[in-house]
């Protein structure tokens, strides 16, 4: 079964940027809101709204969102190499564990903004297609055992972490609306945050999706269910209620 991609356009994609402060958001007569300078418009009895200098903490949100989801991009790649490995691809999984070491120890090389969401789809896409394929090998032996098993951790710890910033974007909706009804100018500024809790939702159900898919393999290969030390690991601090 492929990963949804609903709700991940590019017009979402490219408003994360704003959202999150990598592009700048030019108000009507005055500069950035992202550098919080000031300016009014001319014309129309000077009535167009000042730059937004009081986002509500929206564009903080998006921050905090965007490092969850850089802690998925590395666990996506990591749950993807096991895959790999489980599907006798060892070329595609050593790839693949060093794209996330690369991403993990080189944080400026990372994918930014939207990028990484993005990214952990596609990484979620593929596993999906490789375990598709161990399943339909039904391999039983030890290493597909460990490797799967390996896969399923990594890939949980990712979901707990998109599941996370999705639970700090749900926010960001009500302080933007507050944010926009004390000063529409602040649109520009908090659209983008509200827009990648929107996209990192959708990302949720898509990968719980695939989770499910690398559990029943797991089973399938012998490995199986989770244990409660494996889940508590694999959640790494994580606050309850993210109804993984």
């Amino acid at each position: 079964m492929s990963v949804m991609t609903k709700g991940l356009g590019l017009a979402a994609i490219v408003a994360v940027l704003g959202g999150c402060g990598m592009m700048k958001d030019k108000v009507p007569g005055g500069t950035t809101g992202a550098t919080g300078s000031t300016g009014t418009s001319s014309g129309m009895g000077g009535g167009m709204p000042s730059a937004c200098t009081d986002d509500k903490g929206v564009e903080d949100l998006g921050k905090q969102m965007d490092e969850k989801t850089f802690d998925a991009v590395v666990a996506s790649h990591n749950a993807l190499g096991f895959v790999y490995d489980a599907a006798g691809k060892k070329p595609d999984a050593d790839k693949a564990r060093a794209t996330a070491k690369k991403w993990q120890d080189n944080k400026d090389k990372s994918p930014k903004g939207g990028e990484r969401i993005k990214v952990v789809k596609t990484a979620t896409e593929s596993i999906q297609k490789e375990t598709d394929g161990v399943n339909t090998a039904a391999k039983t032996d030890a290493a597909t055992q460990t490797a799967l098993k390996s896969a399923r951790m990594e890939l949980r710890k990712a979901l707990v972490y998109v599941a996370w910033g999705s639970k700090i974007g749900g926010e960001a909706g009500p302080k933007a609306k507050d944010a926009v009804a004390a000063n529409k100018a602040c649109a520009t500024k908090t659209t983008g945050v509200v827009d990648a809790a929107a996209g990192l939702s959708t990302l949720v159900g898509n990968m719980k999706s695939t989770y499910s898919a690398v559990d029943g393999a797991v089973k399938k290969a012998g490995g199986g269910e989770m244990t409660e030390a494996e889940k508590k690991e694999s959640e790494g601090g994580a606050p309850a209620g993210l109804g993984i």
